[in-house]
């Protein structure tokens, strides 16, 4: 195994996830797994106890920390989709062929949601398990529709605690997440980011705007006031990320030190200003930011005073620049200071809400229809995923032994769309189980055995579950198995007998897991070119929804491309941990990652420099080049041969552009700056996206 391959790995297997950790949470689910298990017990009715506490169960993991609106829909939805699947399972375990075919066909569902995102993904999988398990357990129609029943009112159990123990308004889960944005301008404004590398707070951002999609029927001012100031927050960090890259320019000159101590007091400023907006929306205290304001301004009056006379034209240009992009930082900083000290969107113009969403199931179903085809990654994954379901379904269906259902269940959870999540998820399930059966084991023999002791079982290991389990995968998987035994006890089943055959189970299950990737693997070598281009795709969309100058579209596309940001970022990461992945092929790829990093950076800069009017022609002629470059480099990326007569024309154009602004005087300015690293990134990377053509000639893809 390649020393990269085996050190993503070994992070897999002993990550600690301590931001995923929330004992809150882990609290109300616990109390939501136990209250139908203890009150079914004291009026005689345990079974309908257990099934109402594995669908409290289920549902829990659909609880976070996120605003309750989202989260609401997120659990009822998981709720219906368990009472679904006990529905399904316990129709169709009356006979073995129709278990099989239930189980299959769910799982290539399953499986192919995944698409969708990881919510879509969780659950599809805790419903796939939970048809498994009630498959195993034949039930009459009526007894299914109450079980079915059953199921559902332990997730809207679990539901209504979540909400419950929340009762903080919307508006101040907002507040939270609008808070952690102003965090990062903050420390935007204090650290320089390294070129090659993604715009910081992209995470951040990503996160708030799904949030305020939440609120798409709120048109309150409330609502409003947060797409507003969201809205401003994207203004000033595309302005303190130019500053950024200007301060580098001006350091390279010795004699614009002074332009350079107005910058760096600027940024001091803008930094205590974004982080007293932080403040306030965190603590919903008073704030009294004049003073800071009145650094601010001062630091931008300066610099103009700085005058043209005491610097070279090059660090003229860039300090007139700095100063113009100051008076708009500082007007963005009064915008925001008002809308969070009024707490209410007071313009006039707040009527229109930017964040509605149009068609979104028809999104989702066109996603999905675009992915049914060998050539994608989660249609792979759902013909994988299904097959091994029926494979283990066959086995638990041929061997004469108890809880052979682990096996399939095992499957569902242990295979996942990428190599190394299936692989260190399988060691882990199998190290995890193997733990917590011993655990098990342990107490059982120590503990009396009584209904007592199985309800403290699975309350403490469900607690382990939702609290540390998060963190790592080995411990959520060794909390499972405890609980399992836990409430097989409960039905009267013998512990000991429980704890060897769940091993035996589960062992082989998490093998059948491996082998089928190993046998029919899906290498993201195969699929990291395809996410490459749909980044440059998205930035082609970024770019002209930046020249439209239309707001809701610009947002809309910002939005997309940090998604494909991310996605691309990750594919890379997966690709490293491949094993027998060309060292040269990880390195070109990050490569490429890096010079699309500058071109985002530049763009984002330039979107700053756009409203000039001199020069349009020759700017149009070079951002059409762009945009025709863009789709060269994407389409040689999905293997396509496109025209390339114009690809080596792009610096022609540019300095077509760079002659006009000469000749207005605006040499050395920011929109010649960024237009000429606009040049560089794009030749660049059309050189890299060439050289990793020729070196997989023969990669299919698939």
């Amino acid at each position: 195994m390649p020393a990269a391959t085996w050190a993503a790995f070994q992070r897999a297997l002993t990550r600690w996830e301590r931001e995923k950790i929330h004992p809150a949470t882990a609290l109300r689910n616990t109390a939501g797994v136990v209250i139908p298990l203890a009150a079914a017990t004291l009026v005689g009715q345990s079974s309908a106890g257990l099934v109402m506490a594995i669908g409290a169960l289920n549902v829990a993991y659909s609880d976070g920390a996120d605003p309750y609106p989202i989260r609401a829909r997120r659990m009822l939805l998981s709720s219906f989709f368990v009472s679904l699947a006990v529905l399904a399972g316990g129709l169709a375990g009356r006979m073995h062929a129709a278990a099989a075919l239930a189980a299959t066909v769910w799982a290539f569902g399953a499986g192919i949601i995944v698409v969708l995102g990881s919510t879509a993904a969780d659950l599809g999988t805790i419903s796939l398990v939970t048809l498994v398990v009630f498959a195993a357990r034949p039930l009459s129609a009526n007894h299914a529709a109450i079980a079915a029943l059953l199921a559902f009112s332990g997730g809207l159990l679990q539901t209504v605690l979540s909400l419950f123990f929340c009762r903080v308004s919307r508006y101040e889960e907002y507040s939270g997440v609008m808070a952690g944005v102003f965090d990062q301008l903050s420390r935007l404004a204090r650290v320089s980011t390294a070129p090659g590398t993604a715009p910081l707070a992209t995470a951040e951002f990503t996160a708030a705007r799904d949030v305020l999609r939440a609120q798409n029927r709120d048109h309150g001012p409330h609502a409003e006031m947060f797409g507003a100031l969201l809205s401003q927050a994207e203004r000033m960090r595309l302005a303190l990320i130019t500053l950024a890259r200007l301060h580098r320019r001006l350091g390279r000159d010795i004699e614009a030190a002074s332009a350079v101590c107005q910058l760096d007091q600027f940024l001091d400023a803008a930094a205590q200003v974004t982080d007293a907006i932080r403040k306030n929306l965190a603590n919903s205290s008073a704030i009294h930011p004049d003073l800071l304001m009145t650094a601010a301004e001062a630091a931008a009056e300066r610099m103009r005073e700085i005058g043209v006379d005491r610097l070279s034209n090059f660090s003229s240009a860039a300090a007139r620049d700095i100063a113009l992009l100051m008076d708009s930082l500082n007007g963005q900083f009064r915008a925001a200071l008002r809308m969070v000290d009024a707490k209410v969107l007071v313009e006039p113009d707040a009527g229109k809400h930017p964040f509605q969403e149009h068609s979104l199931i028809r999104s989702r179903l066109e996603t999905l229809r675009a992915n049914l085809s060998f050539q994608s990654i989660g249609f792979r994954h759902a013909v994988r995923l299904a097959a091994c379901i029926l494979a283990g379904e066959a086995i638990s269906t041929a061997v004469d032994w108890q809880r052979s259902y682990w096996v399939p269940m095992t499957i569902a959870i242990v295979l996942k769309p990428d190599f190394l999540s299936t692989f260190s998820r399988g060691a882990l399930r199998l190290a995890g189980t193997f733990a917590g059966l011993i655990v098990a084991t342990a107490i059982y023999r120590v503990a009396p055995t009584s209904t007592f002791t199985d309800i403290v079982v699975v309350g403490l290991f469900t607690l382990i579950l939702r609290w540390w389990g998060p963190a790592n995968y080995g411990l959520l998987s060794l909390a499972i198995s405890a609980i399992v035994v836990g409430l097989i006890a409960g039905t009267g089943v013998a512990p000991r007998s429980v704890i060897l055959l769940r091993g035996m189970n589960t062992a082989i299950g998490g093998v059948i897991a491996m082998l089928a990737y190993i046998i029919w693997p899906t290498w993201e070598r195969a699929h990291v070119a395809e996410n490459l281009a749909r980044l440059l795709d998205a930035y082609r969309a970024y770019l002209r929804g930046i020249r439209a100058s239309n707001e809701f579209e610009l947002d809309r596309v910002r939005q997309a491309a940090r998604v494909a940001r991310t996605n691309a970022v990750a594919s890379a990461d997966r690709l490293s941990a491949e094993p027998a992945t060309s060292p040269r092929l990880v390195q070109i790829t990050a490569e490429m990652l890096a010079s699309s990093h500058d071109f985002i950076y530049a763009a984002m800069s330039m979107e700053s420099a756009l409203p000039e009017k001199l020069c349009q022609e020759s700017l149009s002629a070079f951002l059409n080049h762009v945009d025709l470059m863009l789709y060269f480099v994407g389409a040689t990326l999905r293997g396509l041969n496109p025209d390339q007569h114009h690809v080596y024309d792009l610096r022609e154009h540019y300095r077509d552009l760079a002659t006009c602004l000469a000749a207005n005087n605006l040499n050395h300015s920011l929109l010649q700056v960024e237009a000429d690293r606009i040049t560089n990134s794009l030749n660049t990377l059309r050189d890299q996206v060439l050289e990793w053509k020729r070196q997989v000639p023969h990669l299919v893809t698939y």
